[in-house]
């Protein structure tokens, strides 16, 4: 007898379990994680959500719930389960056609299932990405606006691309300034982060180009040479500095009609040995003339002395004409005691008694910056 009442013992016991078992609600976490493909071939992304209301409302009873449990108990449980499942992917940006993904569960079982008479099942999910679109092929530099500005040969490079198909591409020039009209400034684009064609497919775009060279136009330049200034300005400077002179002798020297007349010798074109680095003047015209005068301390014997004027920073404009201002032009300085004078008799003269005296405080004194060109002929 004691040996049947183990046996009935053991199959009681027995039962029990499998009433517990059979009273358990199994739960899979899967049915309830949607993951959702979206963006472009390469650029692809993965969202994922969990319907905690649905897993809540599927299965009331599991959570102690009534058929006619309001809102407020439902989301009281969605509140205590929530901190125990959690999960994440593997990948969910940068996909494309063909890449699987999977979801990984981080799930405390044994506390759920010690709060609820649930089995929970949380195998990994894999999702295989199809369907994702091409993106449109785009030129990023269609829309952009490259701007030269300033004065060659020290003209700048400016990018707008506020029209740009994709927003927050960057824009580098490999030259930003020190340019002349002709030269070539080659402009690349890049994504603010990680690699350009990823960064335009998540706009539906591909790139066609990363870079694209450009012309430098549309600068107004100084002028390198003396050929560079047309006749028309070469002639409109030297009327305006003998007129300069004329009017001087007419209304400063006690015998205006001593003076006798002046011609033009020929031009000192001064301009910077290192095109790169930068001086100021950026040019020099000079014109340069043999004056003739009476001295009435030597009998009214005519003699003859150098005298220049000069205009600085000559630009070139796109239009071919010239820009410079006729009222800066530079004269000899001085009076009788100092600059650049000299006397004979009771005159003094602004001016040089020979051309090398003008030539070596003129031109010589600014060969450590300057080169120059030399037309002047006695």
């Amino acid at each position: 007898m004691k040996t049947n009442k183990i046996i009935m013992a053991a199959a009681a016991a027995a039962a029990l379990v499998l009433l517990a078992g059979c009273g358990r609600t199994k739960i899979d976490l899967n049915n309830y994680l949607t993951l959702e493909p979206s963006g472009f071939d390469t650029a692809g992304k993965v969202s994922t959500s969990f319907d905690y209301d649905a897993l809540v409302s599927d299965n009331l009873k599991a959570f102690g719930l009534s058929d006619n449990a309001g809102e407020e108990e439902e989301l009281g449980v969605m509140m205590r389960i929530e901190e125990y499942i959690s999960g994440d992917l593997d990948k969910d940006t940068g996909l494309s056609n063909g890449d699987t993904v999977t979801y990984t569960w981080d799930v405390n079982e044994a506390r759920l299932e010690e709060l609820f008479p649930v089995d929970i099942v949380c195998e990994n999910k894999t999702l295989d990405i199809t369907g994702l679109e091409e993106g449109e092929k785009f030129d990023p530099f269609e829309n952009i606006k490259v701007t030269f500005s300033g004065v060659a040969p020290n003209g700048d490079v400016s990018i707008s691309d506020s029209d740009s198909e994709v927003s927050g591409l960057l824009y580098l020039p490999d030259k930003i300034g020190g340019l002349s009209n002709g030269d070539k400034v080659v402009v690349t684009v890049s994504a603010p982060s990680g690699e350009l064609d990823d960064y335009c497919r998540g706009y539906g775009k591909i790139p066609t180009a990363t870079e694209k060279e450009y012309t430098v136009e549309g600068l107004s330049a100084y002028a390198m040479k003396l050929d560079d200034i047309p006749q028309d300005t070469l002639d409109k400077m030297d009327k305006n500095a003998q007129d300069s002179l004329k009017a001087y002798t007419a209304a400063n020297w006690v015998e205006p009609e001593s003076f006798k007349g002046m011609k033009l010798l020929g031009n000192y074109f001064v301009y910077p040995k290192d095109s790169s680095i930068a001086v100021s003047p950026t040019n020099y015209v000079y014109f340069v003339y043999e004056v003739t005068a009476l001295n009435a301390d030597d009998n009214n014997k005519p003699f003859n002395y150098y005298y220049y004027s000069y205009y600085t920073d000559v630009m070139l404009l796109e239009d071919g004409t010239c820009s410079f201002d006729l009222s800066s032009m530079g004269v000899p300085e001085g009076n009788e005691f100092y600059g650049e004078t000299f006397s004979t008799g009771r005159y003094y003269y602004k001016g040089y008694r020979d051309l090398d005296s003008l030539f070596n405080k003129q031109i010589t004194a600014k060969i450590d910056k300057y080169a120059y060109e030399n037309t002047v002929k006695q």
